[in-house]
């Protein structure tokens, strides 16, 4: 996995409506200027994830989550040469459990979605982070 920053060159879908850090006209719209790169070993190639137009921070890029419909998934560290974790605070977690985003998203396991809602449900704005934890085969 590759850490992509494209600065103001972010090759953003659309305007985002209703960014909570909206910026006024000249500066950026977009609430990120990441985009995660995953390397194929075996054919090398090189794919970028696609960003969503959406003002949901949880939900703009990395890889989709098609298990439970949370987050999508950006690490931000590598604890072993499968293993990634990503972390975000309750708060945004919670937002990301109250969106459009997560309540449209088609799962895999329509359980497991619920188990998430349940989980936080359980949180309040001043937990400690949640963490994700991932390991690619």
């Amino acid at each position: 996995m590759l850490d992509c920053n494209f600065s103001h060159n972010i090759p953003a879908p659309e305007k985002i409506k209703g960014l909570k850090q909206w910026w006024e006209e000249g500066k950026p719209w977009y609430n990120t200027t990441k985009v995660l790169g995953l390397y194929n070993r075996s054919n090398k190639t090189l794919s970028f994830s696609k960003l969503t137009s959406t003002a949901n921070t949880l939900f703009t890029t990395g890889l989709y989550n098609d298990i439970d419909a949370g987050p999508r998934f950006y690490p931000y560290i590598q604890i072993n040469d499968s293993t990634f974790v990503m972390w975000m605070n309750a708060s945004s977690f919670k937002d990301h459990i109250a969106s459009d985003d997560f309540k449209n998203n088609n799962t895999k396991f329509p359980d497991k979605k619920k188990s998430l809602e349940e989980f936080a449900s359980k949180l309040t704005d001043n937990d400690e982070s949640v963490l994700m934890y991932v390991t690619i085969k």
